[in-house]
């Protein structure tokens, strides 16, 4: 079992702490839900990048699997995506085509044994008529 942690103030200089017992796999469920990260572009614009706020360590054999899709608020969105790897212990960018509002779209790459963040790059498409593209996307 993992613990998740709250403190709280009780009064100035002291703090009270309440742990409640969480599952391994929902603690990693937590963690994943929280990694990732959202980008706007507009028509016209060259790529934008946007990192993850969480890193991933690998070992020799790791994959990170993202988890891409459009804001469903744009109906009209379309973005070209790519996502990032590392292979050979080299960095590179995988094309995971246009992404809509919609279902997600997966994509994984090799990361191996490097320690980074992973991230995405997006940029618009006049294609579904929008002037903006937003992408949101978990590993």
């Amino acid at each position: 079992m993992s613990l998740r942690r709250i403190i709280a103030g009780a009064a100035i200089g002291t703090a009270l702490a309440v742990s409640t017992a969480v599952s391994p796999a929902q603690a990693a469920t937590d963690a994943a839900a929280a990694c990732g990260g959202a980008g706007t572009d507009r028509v016209g614009g060259s790529y934008v990048e946007v990192r993850s706020d969480c890193s991933v360590v690998g070992g020799p054999s790791t994959k990170v699997t993202y988890e891409v899709f459009g804001d469903r608020r744009f109906t009209n969105q379309r973005a070209v995506v790519e996502v990032y790897g590392i292979e050979n212990g080299r960095p590179k960018w995988y094309s995971l085509g246009t992404v809509a509002p919609g279902p997600s779209v997966y994509k994984t790459v090799p990361w191996g044994n490097n320690a980074a963040n992973p991230k995405i790059r997006i940029t618009a498409s006049a294609a579904g008529g929008a002037l903006v593209a937003k992408i949101s996307f978990n590993h």
